[in-house]
């Protein structure tokens, strides 16, 4: 297994963790080649996540059986790390189908800042709010995340501003050995963002090793930046209620 892709799972974890059990109060414990999340999580966050490929698919009835016995909302999630999980019969839906990303820290990015853009990077009550705003991420609660060392010590947000607005940005979450790339967002469709993400993120934090996992469009935007895609992840949804 690619050591990137340990790094960015391990990662994706610590990040969920952070703010699904720290910040809005869901615990997390170790299950079914996993962690997972026994209350209600914010949106577009999981409430697994597997950790162990061969555990998670050989317990993974057992996993759609306790997470339905948590009492949990309709249209909880389960991310399947390593694309690996068959949740079909067991009444979820695959809803995306992604790819881990990695980016060396070897590699340096010659892109340059054009002069109608500037970085932000955040840290007072006023630039989280309007970050937040942009961004329509509504996970980060400000007040907890201010008040939360963890937090404070190991997230920042970048922005990227055109005429003093945001047009675009992500978070960055640092753990062993990495730094996450998560929640990309783009107000303005004409803005390459990834390259400017990437040298914003070069500038702050030198070369330490960049992970991810992004979809789609995106995917194919993180990979002409010079991310890697190194393996196949997906996110499966409860599908009780849902048509």
């Amino acid at each position: 297994m690619n050591t990137g892709v340990r790094f960015a799972i391990a990662d994706n974890v610590a990040w969920c963790t952070l703010i699904s059990s720290e910040l809005n109060n869901s615990p997390s414990v170790p299950r079914f080649g996993g962690v997972l999340f026994r209350r209600k999580v914010p949106a577009y966050f999981p409430n697994y996540i597997s950790t162990d490929c061969d555990v998670a698919a050989r317990n993974q009835c057992g996993l759609a059986d306790e997470l339905r016995s948590l009492g949990l909302p309709a249209g909880f999630g389960i991310k399947d790390s390593y694309a690996n999980l068959d949740l079909s019969d067991q009444g979820f839906r695959c809803a995306i189908e992604g790819q881990w990303i990695v980016s060396g820290g070897e590699q340096r990015s010659d892109t340059r800042i054009p002069p109608d853009v500037s970085i932000l990077w955040p840290k007072e009550r006023h630039g989280i709010e309007a970050w937040i705003q942009s961004s329509g991420i509504t996970a980060i609660d400000v007040d907890r995340f201010l008040g939360s060392p963890r937090a404070v010590r190991s997230v920042a947000l970048v922005a990227l501003l055109k005429a003093e607005r945001i047009q675009a940005g992500a978070i960055i979450n640092a753990s062993e050995r990495v730094l996450g790339i998560s929640n990309v967002f783009s107000l303005d469709p004409e803005l390459d963002m990834w390259p400017l993400l990437k040298a914003a993120i070069r500038r702050r934090v030198g070369h330490a090793l960049l992970v991810g996992w992004e979809a789609g469009e995106a995917l194919e935007a993180a990979c002409a930046a010079g991310f890697e895609a190194v393996h196949p992840m997906r996110v499966w949804i409860d599908g009780r209620g849902q048509t």
